[in-house]
Order: structure tokens, then C-alpha cells, then sequence
């Protein structure tokens, strides 16, 4: 059993998102005169609204791949024709294009992008500007994401932000790669302003993201102590607006297959290399000539066979089906927004025993008291998610599978002549078969939050909050080892080598979080004062249970039929 509180009371002052200039590649044919092939060398400086050198500004030639940037004072030199035309961009300020002409030096004087330094940052508990941040924080395009056929939201983050690194090592169902900002451990998840779990933001929908922001620095993270030292991912999910009620219903199929897998010998093609090999050596041949015909003609299946073990086992791709439905709209009092999500991932075994399916729903509705200036949010989301692969006393997991593919010799037969599993040890027909066992992972989580936001009628620029928030996640987990019945070569009667076992564990637990904040943003003049106060306490408790049994003498996948004196059981 494990308890935790957490009690925070703390004080929040608040970079620049990169802004990546367009490139048009073109390998169309261009014809071009003889005069169009003249270039000439220009040089230029470019400047901010007050005069100061801007370092590092990209400029282009149009349509072309033709760059530099400027140096420590603002200059550039750059080799172009005299009908070129320049693209100059910066973090902050808005592009332009220059027609150089006759022109060999130029002064260019950049102005501020203003509405991109206007949009709204979410940092920390509260949000401020691009204008305004001194902190590194950087932002994912969320639009992006809600495109991308993936299977969970790290595999959709790799290049999205500076700063931002995203591993991931082999493949299989729902592999989750491993996210870091600027190289350190997993980053603090915040979702609408309350600390979550790591995998709320992983299993989570992208269309139901409506911004992501990376918090990176110790300036933008100090608010949430030592619990940030690894940087934040801060997520904003959508919420109703104003309008029409508007539904949207979105479908995705992709299909996934390893990207470069060499195609493995026939048997006969290995055996001849394999003589080559020992006659360099001077040594007697490894395979007769009699076998090698065997294995060509497939008279001896038995023991000089010419097993593809990929198509036996496995088919060319992996197919996903994704689903979502949205519904959002409101008044200028009352606002909605309703999504649920069905994602279905399917494995390469032909038999697609290994597989996952998440069910992801949220509900969101806003209602404004506009005579007080009391809005109140309330919100529910959680997922559903199940995960199975086969489980025999030779394999467990993909790993062990695609190892056995790989490995096993050729030279035997994976079926008998009747199409069944062969009786042999290793065998990925049998390891992925209906009919053997199953790891089975399961998922159910339920949020709820409820958000009170009052602001003052009688002190302009003075909002209060509180904020009340709920998570229940239960975690079964059950193991059913069985091996799948084997044949002998001319036999239909099955055969089974192991006794079945069973593990069943189940982890449970809930957390709470209380949030109180006073918020103060008045302008004055040419002057903004903003002052950030307030309370936050979490509570968190989780527990488990586990319990087994083995030698079942009948293959049914329930406690009660296993022998009572292999029982076990634990807890916490």
C-alpha cells in the first residue's frame, strides 16, 4: 500500500517559438537564357525596428535552396542572379521578400510578427505570450498531430520542438518510445493545469489536443519544484465554443511492415555455400549431393526441408483502424465539447493474436454566470485499453517469437503434412497459435474535474480559482501459459508437452488534487503588473494483489480449476 501528499504554496512570474522558413524544393526541368546564368555577389545587413543587428536570420533565395544566414553584426554575402528574390525570416518577425534587381547591398529592417508574439502560452498555472516570456518553452503544432496514423502520442512528437528528444527501440503493439526534453528522464505530464500520469498524455487522442507546449528551462518550471527538474509537457485539451453544434467524424487505415528485412537462402543455396565454405578450408563437404537434391525436390520434408518461416508465421503488413467522433458548440453562455475514440492495432502474425484496442472518451462543458462573472468547467475523460499476445512455455513475447522465426532451423518442417503445428521445440507456429495462452494486459482509467473561475466584478484584472480533480485507474493483468496442441508428422492427435499455469494481479489506486489561485493582470499605460498566488495539495494512494496457480490437469483459464497446492498469492 502506497500513500503520498503533496502540499504546495508558491508565487509565478513566465523563449520564443521557432519559426521555420519555408523551402520549395523543386527537380522539375528549368530552362533558363544565357543571361539568367549570370550571378553576381551582393551583400546586405539586416536590422530590428531599433536599429540593432539581428544575428542568425535566415535568408533565401526564392524557390531555390540558395541560403546563408547573418552573422554576429547582421551581415550576409550570397551569390544570386539579378531576377532573385530574397525570403528573410526570424524567430518573432514576420517574413519578407526582397527582388534584388541592381541591388549589391542592402539594408533590411524586419518587423515584429505581432500576432505570433501575441499567441497565448500556456506556463506553468497560468499563460502569458510570446511577447512577454523570457523562459524557453517552445510548442508542438497540435493540427499536426491530429494527422498522424499512430498509436499513441510519443510516436508522433519526434522533431515537432527544439529541445525535444523522443527514442523508441524495436517495434511490436503500442511500443511507446521514450520521451525526454533536452536529454534528461521523463518529463512531468500537466494536462489542464493538474499534474496527470505519464500515460494519460501517451494514450490520449491527438484530436483532442488543442495546444502542447514544452517547458524547458529551471525559470519555466520552478513553479512545480523538484518534481520539473526534467522539464514539463504541458497539454491543453479542447473545449466547446461558441456557434452551432458541429460534428465531425474522422477514419484512419494504415497498414505497418518492417522497413528492410532480408529475404533468408532457400536451404539447398546455404548448403552449397556451406560446402564452398569447408572446401576453402580443405575440409570434406558439409552437405552430399544427395541431400541437397532432397532439399530442392522436398522428397525428404522431415529432415532436409526448405522451411520459410516468415510466411509461415507471419503475413506482409499490420493493419490499423482508427475512429473518432466530435461534437462542439455552444452559446455565449454554455459551451460543449464530446469526443470518443476507437483505435484497433493489429500485429504481423497471421493469426493476429497479438493485438490492442483503446477506447478513449471526454466530455467537456463550460456554463458562464455573466451577472457575477462565474464560469464553471467540468470535464471527464479515461480510456479503455486491452493488450494481448500469446503466452507458451517457449515465448512470451514478440522478442521470443521473431527470434524463433528468425533462428530455427530451416531444415524442419514447421507443419505436419496434414497443415498442423509440428511437434518440434521453438516452433513460432505453435507460439502464435489460437490456441495457445495469453498475456493480458488491461487499462481502465476515469478523470474527473470540476473548475470554478470567478472574476471580480468590482476589482478590474483580480481572477479567483479553485480546482478539484479525480483519477481512478485499475490495472488487471492475467497470464494464462499454455502451449498449443503439436502433431506428429502423419498424425491429427494432438499432443501437449507442458501443464498450464495461471497469474492473475490486479493494481488499483486513485489520486485527488485541490487547487485555490488568485490571479491579478492589470495594464497600465505602457505597463502590465501580473501577480500569480496560490495553493495546491495531492493526494495519492495505490495498492495491488496477485495470485497463481499451477500444473492445471484441464486447460481452463480460471483459479478454481487448478490444483490448491501449487496456490501462491501476494499483495501490497
Amino acid at each position: 500500500m502506497k500513500k503520498q501528499l503533496l502540499v504546495g504554496l508558491f508565487l509565478f512570474p513566465t523563449v520564443l517559438q521557432p519559426l521555420l522558413a519555408d523551402k520549395l524544393i523543386t527537380d522539375s526541368p528549368i530552362t533558363v537564357s544565357q543571361e539568367r546564368l549570370q550571378t553576381k555577389k551582393i551583400t546586405g545587413t539586416i536590422l530590428d525596428a531599433a536599429g540593432i543587428p539581428v544575428i542568425g536570420a535566415n535568408v533565401m533565395v526564392k524557390g531555390t535552396t540558395n541560403g546563408t544566414i547573418t552573422d554576429m553584426d547582421g551581415n550576409f554575402t550570397l551569390e544570386v542572379d539579378k531576377d532573385a528574390i530574397l525570403v528573410v525570416s526570424y524567430i518573432g518577425f514576420a517574413n519578407q521578400e526582397i527582388k534584388v534587381g541592381n541591388q549589391t547591398n542592402l539594408s533590411i529592417t524586419m518587423k515584429e510578427d505581432a500576432e505570433a508574439l501575441d499567441e497565448v502560452v500556456v506556463v506553468g498555472y497560468g499563460t502569458t505570450t510570446k511577447r512577454s516570456m523570457i523562459a524557453s518553452v517552445s510548442s508542438v503544432n497540435s493540427e499536426e498531430l491530429g494527422t498522424l496514423p499512430i498509436a499513441n502520442m510519443s510516436k508522433g512528437l519526434a522533431g515537432r520542438a527544439p529541445g525535444l528528444i523522443v527514442k523508441t527501440s524495436g517495434g511490436g503493439i503500442n511500443n511507446k518510445a521514450q520521451i525526454s526534453i533536452r536529454g534528461g528522464s521523463t518529463p512531468l505530464v500537466v494536462i489542464d493545469g493538474v499534474i496527470r500520469n505519464y500515460d494519460d498524455f501517451i494514450q490520449m487522442p491527438s484530436e483532442d489536443i488543442e495546444s502542447l507546449s514544452l517547458l524547458k528551462d529551471a525559470s519555466a518550471t520552478a513553479v512545480y519544484g523538484s518534481r520539473a527538474a526534467d522539464g514539463i509537457i504541458q497539454v491543453t485539451t479542447k473545449k466547446g465554443k461558441e456557434g452551432k453544434a458541429s460534428i465531425e467524424y474522422g477514419f484512419n487505415m494504415s497498414f505497418s511492415q518492417p522497413a528492410h528485412w532480408e529475404e533468408p537462402m532457400n536451404t539447398w543455396e546455404r548448403a552449397e555455400y556451406a560446402n564452398i565454405a569447408k572446401q576453402n578450408d580443405g575440409l570434406p563437404d558439409a552437405f552430399s549431393e544427395d541431400r541437397i537434391q532432397k532439399m530442392r525436390d522436398g522428397s525428404d520434408p522431415l529432415q532436409n526441408n526448405n522451411t520459410r518461416w516468415r510466411d509461415l508465421v507471419l503475413r506482409n503488413v499490420a493493419p490499423q483502424y482508427q475512429h473518432n467522433i466530435r461534437l462542439s458548440g455552444g452559446t455565449e453562455l454554455n459551451h460543449y465539447y464530446v469526443s470518443l475514440s476507437h483505435l484497433n492495432q493489429e500485429s504481423l502474425y497471421k493469426t493476429n493474436t497479438y493485438n490492442m484496442q483503446r477506447t478513449n472518451f471526454r466530455l467537456s462543458q463550460s456554463s458562464l454566470i455573466k451577472s457575477i462573472g462565474l464560469n464553471v468547467t467540468t470535464t471527464m475523460d479515461g480510456y479503455l485499453q486491452k493488450e494481448v499476445h500469446p503466452y507458451t512455455s517457449s515465448a512470451s513475447g514478440p522478442g521470443a517469437v521473431f527470434s524463433h522465426i528468425q533462428n530455427i532451423s530451416p531444415l524442419t518442417p514447421g507443419v505436419n503434412k496434414y497443415g498442423l503445428p509440428y511437434n518440434i521445440g521453438d516452433n513460432p507456429v505453435m507460439e502464435t497459435s489460437k490456441d495457445a495462452g495469453y498475456l493480458r494486459e488491461e487499462e481502465k482509467v476515469i478523470n474527473g474535474n470540476l473548475k470554478l473561475e470567478w472574476s471580480l466584478p468590482w476589482v478590474d484584472g483580480l481572477k479567483l480559482s479553485a480546482t478539484g480533480n479525480y483519477r481512478y485507474g485499475f490495472t488487471p493483468y492475467k497470464q494464462w501459459r499454455k502451449d498449443a496442441a503439436v502433431y506428429n508428422w502423419d498424425s491429427k492427435e494432438p499432443l501437449s508437452n507442458n501443464l498450464p499455469s495461471l497469474y492473475n494481479k490486479t493494481d488499483y489506486g486513485h489520486t485527488w488534487t485541490m487547487q485555490f489561485f488568485a490571479n491579478y493582470n492589470k495594464t497600465f499605460g505602457k505597463h502590465t503588473i501580473t501577480a500569480l498566488a496560490g495553493y495546491e495539495e495531492t493526494y495519492g494512494y495505490s495498492n495491488s494483489y496477485w495470485l497463481s496457480r499451477e500444473n492445471y490437469q484441464f486447460p481452463i483459464d480460471q483459479i478454481n480449476p487448478g490444483p490448491e497446492d501449487t496456490q501462491k498469492n501476494g499483495g501490497s
